[in-house]
């Protein structure tokens, strides 16, 4: 990790688990709502076939249609929030997010402690500064959690490297 490198979202969290545990649930759904007619069809196959002779052109649109919408919704959703990132530059980290931006600064650091969310499947780091009471928080929402602790390693070291050349200049 250096100055220039960006962070981009982890697919795994864009496609799989974006809002973490809720996610995974809407992917039970999906499995559910997909097996049930299947499992209909197989051990019901003549009162399935009587319900689906008297459908209409409109149970058939809501049908087909709203499973149809709800998942290009979710498909466009996720190329949206591909575009989260984070870019590192040499004195602050820019979070590009898919509706604001925010700079954290990284010079004066004192420790840099990695915090992980199990319900969010996600990761953050929280920056300790020299002033006790300042806390910085970059959110590493979308992003894998060991390029976070990559970064969080890169923001240590850095720190550690000016306060040894800053202690150098006053001895």
């Amino acid at each position: 990790m250096r100055a220039g490198d960006v962070l981009h979202a982890s697919p795994w969290h864009v496609y799989i688990a974006p809002f973490g545990v809720i996610s995974l649930a809407v992917w039970g759904l999906w499995a559910v709502a997909l097996t049930a007619p299947i499992i209909g069809w197989i051990n019901k196959r003549e009162l399935m076939m009587s319900q689906v002779a008297g459908w209409d052109n409109a149970t058939w649109a809501a049908i087909v249609g709203v499973p149809l919408a709800i998942l290009s919704f979710q498909v466009l959703l996720r190329l949206w929030l591909r575009r989260r990132r984070i870019e590192v530059f040499a004195d602050h980290v820019c979070i590009r997010g898919v509706l604001r931006e925010t700079r954290v600064p990284i010079q004066g650091v004192v420790s840099v402690v990695q915090h992980y969310d199990m319900h969010a499947l996600s990761s953050s780091l929280r920056l300790h500064y020299h002033a006790e009471t300042r806390v910085g928080k970059i959110s590493g929402w979308l992003i894998s959690s060991r390029a976070l602790g990559a970064l969080g390693n890169y923001i240590a070291a850095r720190n550690q490297v000016l306060q040894a050349t800053m202690e150098g200049r006053l001895h």
